[in-house]
């Protein structure tokens, strides 16, 4: 991704059947969704029309995708902790309070809100996703200023995830191949998985055109992704550490992304997610209001 700073804004059964289909149908018409940037769509819904015992690698993986929009649909919440081991051996860590609203499945709004360090209290990063272009802008409480960062290539999916240093695998640029199945130990806890592997599609512009997904049988959550260059060589490795359910699906808590070509980790965790009593106002992802942002109303700081 290439980024160039400019100044801006100072200056029930049925459903899930159609669901189903609706992502099937995106495999069956694929088009280029430019996506190249920081790691993978982890949180997800069980239901569908196959047979578990018959699901294909294509089919597996849609089960993935569905999960994920199921909990990023409507308004939600969350707070988390970035922990970066550098390459250097230093360690750095930052907390956020997230605010994403996803009103239509290619229309999103992420706000993040810095908590820690003091340092960057109050400072507010700012995605908005629409109709396959995406813009962003930093909030700098200090200046009093907003700063908009031209994004020059579209981000489409999970575009917070983004954000926060997870780049989202989208359906449409790859193919999947179930070829095994396998158990792994996750926190002391034997899940059963399937193992995918994905391939880059024809003119899809990926960082990595090959990419290993093991699933979990049950709750279609993927536990571990490892992600290879064009010479395969694994450059990218995600694990989920720790899960809990969520509106009756399983999201993780705590995620661990290592770098292997940099020699650098990152973990994530996710300490609280929940949906707010009322709908997020519409100017709240409003970039020229950002200064306005009360981070108390919505219960991010006592």
């Amino acid at each position: 991704m290439k980024i160039k700073c400019t100044d801006s804004t100072q200056n029930t059964k049925s459903s899930k059947n159609n669901e189903l289909g609706y992502y099937l149908g995106r495999l069956g018409k694929y088009k280029r969704l430019t996506a190249p940037l920081l790691i993978a769509a982890l949180i997800f819904i069980v239901g569908g029309v196959a047979s578990v015992a018959a699901l294909s690698g294509d089919e597996i993986f849609t089960r993935v995708q569905m999960q994920a929009d199921s909990i990023l649909e409507g308004d939600l919440i969350f707070i988390f902790r970035i922990t970066d081991r550098h390459a250097d051996g230093t360690t750095s860590t930052k907390l956020f309070a997230g605010l994403s609203q996803r009103v239509a499945r290619e229309g999103e709004s992420f706000l993040l809100f810095v908590k820690e360090p003091a340092e960057n209290f109050g400072m507010i990063h700012l995605l908005l996703h629409r109709d396959g272009e995406a813009r962003m802008w930093l909030y700098l409480p200090l200046l009093g200023i907003t700063t908009e960062i031209i994004v020059e290539e579209a981000i489409t999916g999970a575009g917070g995830l983004f954000m926060i240093g997870v780049q989202p695998i989208i359906i449409e640029e790859y193919s999947a191949q179930r070829i095994g199945e396998e158990i792994l130990f996750i926190a002391e806890e034997k899940r059963p998985v399937y193992l995918l592997a994905l391939t880059a599609r024809p003119d899809a512009r990926v960082d990595f055109p090959s990419v290993q997904m093991w699933v979990d049988k049950e709750r279609f959550l993927p536990l571990r992704i490892e992600n290879y260059t064009a010479a395969g060589e694994l450059a990218l490795q995600v694990e989920i550490l720790a899960w809990e359910e969520f509106e009756e699906v399983f999201a993780p808590t705590k995620i661990s992304i290592r770098n292997l070509l940099a020699g650098s980790e990152r973990t994530i965790t996710i300490y609280e997610r929940w949906r707010p009593i009322e709908p997020f106002p519409a100017q709240l992802f409003d970039p020229k209001k950002l200064a306005d942002f009360d981070p108390a109303i919505y219960g991010l700081i006592d």
